[in-house]
């Protein structure tokens, strides 16, 4: 007799699909949070890489590297600032200082420097590619002293020995081109968060150079004039200690706050045992 295997039934029992089941199970701004953080990590990193690079490769290019862009580079100065002042008391007076102090610049920079005075009321100076030195008139007509103008332009001088042009535009260019092969196209508000961690970091490389360029500056008018007197006058003037940044203000400046940097130099000055003196006069 064979015995047949009951065999056991299994009951089919229709489910009903769970609605969240596509939802997220974190909270949309943890999401956000861990972007934004990994952009800004990202954007760090390839800085700090990009500074490291191109500071390495700056040191390769020679002091003549400027020569042949003076004139360009004059021009295109003109064409954004104003006419330039070429001759007249003031413009001859600067022009015979700003020659004086490149006899005391290192024997390595083979630039051909060049003055540049804008006829505008600006307080300001800087350095250019081409080894052009702008100063506005507006800075000339407020000076005190022949020594305040010696320092800014030995600043601007500084700029130049070190490179500081060549290194921003460096880290500008190679910046870009990393961002833009690790991010492509971007919408506009990834392309702010992969930028904002920059905007504190480039600060503060710019406050670096600011302070690497009075060091240099006042070794300079120490040389010459063999003191320091003068040298901080620009900046008390126009320091206002009611009118200092915050922390964070602070960190986003491109320069040294005016009270740390006249202590700085102040410090440097007794370092280098160029105590006080007599300022010379300086024409209007």
């Amino acid at each position: 007799m064979r015995h047949r295997q009951r065999a056991d039934h299994v009951k089919y029992t229709r489910r009903t699909p769970d609605s969240t089941v596509n939802l997220p199970t974190r909270h949309p701004l943890v999401d956000l949070a861990w972007l934004s953080g990994g952009l800004a990590g990202l954007t760090i990193i390839v800085f700090l890489t990009a500074g490291l690079i191109v500071d390495a490769l700056v040191k390769y290019i020679p002091s003549t590297a400027d020569n042949g862009l003076a004139n360009t580079i004059s021009t295109q100065l003109e064409k954004s600032f104003g006419e330039a002042i070429k001759e007249g008391q003031l413009h001859d007076e600067t022009q015979r200082l700003f020659d004086t102090l490149a006899t005391y610049l290192p024997a390595d920079d083979l630039r051909n420097h060049k003055l540049l005075v804008i006829d505008d009321d600006t307080v300001n100076a800087m350095a250019a590619p081409g080894g052009v030195i702008v100063v506005f008139r507006g800075l000339l007509e407020q000076a005190n002293s022949e020594n305040e103008v010696a320092f800014v332009l030995a600043h601007e001088y500084g700029h130049l020995y070190h490179k500081h042009h060549w290194q921003r535009l460096g880290r500008g260019l190679f910046f870009g081109a990393i961002m833009a092969v690790v991010f492509g196209q971007q919408d506009a508000f990834q392309s702010q968060l992969g930028m904002a961690p920059l905007t504190g970091l480039q600060q503060r490389h710019n406050r670096q150079d600011e302070s690497q360029a009075d060091q240099f500056a006042l070794n300079v008018v120490c040389r010459h004039y063999g003191h320091a007197s003068g040298a901080t006058d620009f900046f008390a003037r126009h320091a206002n200690p009611n009118d200092e940044p915050g922390l964070l203000s602070a960190f986003m400046m491109t320069h040294p706050l005016s009270s740390d940097r006249i202590a700085d130099l102040q410090r440097r000055a007794i370092d280098l045992d160029c105590g006080g003196g007599e300022t010379t006069p300086w024409v209007r």
